[in-house]
């Protein structure tokens, strides 16, 4: 974990539509812990660099986040030396797929394993 943190991956989302509530659960019950941002439709976009505070991987699907949160996104990502991936799209399969191969490249993140079938 990055900066002696514990075992437990924190995962930043930025954007996503109804799918959040089951992407939050997915990585709950895999044992991490979730944050999202909605990328500035109701949360304000300057409280996007302070949801990057202990962020492991931060997460966006391409098709739910306008272009200008996506930069800022990569930009303050960059800055704060947290990977971010993009997603195809915002389901739940895509995400859960993407985050478990960026977790588990990472060399000095644990294993961080998501079943689709059983959580």
């Amino acid at each position: 974990m990055r900066r002696g943190r514990t075992a437990i991956p924190v995962i930043l989302y930025v954007g996503g539509p109804r799918s959040t509530p089951a992407i939050r659960k997915l990585v709950t019950d895999s044992g991490g812990e979730f944050i999202h941002h909605d990328g500035g439709m109701e949360d304000r976009k300057g409280l996007l660099a302070s949801s990057l505070a202990g962020v492991d991987v931060a997460a966006f699907p391409v098709d739910c986040v306008d272009h200008d949160s996506m930069t800022n996104l990569k930009r303050l990502c960059a800055r704060h030396d947290v990977p971010f991936v993009a997603l195809r799209t915002a389901s739940v399969t895509c995400f859960a797929a993407t985050i478990s191969a960026a977790v588990a490249d990472a060399p000095d993140r644990p294993a961080f394993r998501m079943c689709l079938r059983h959580g």
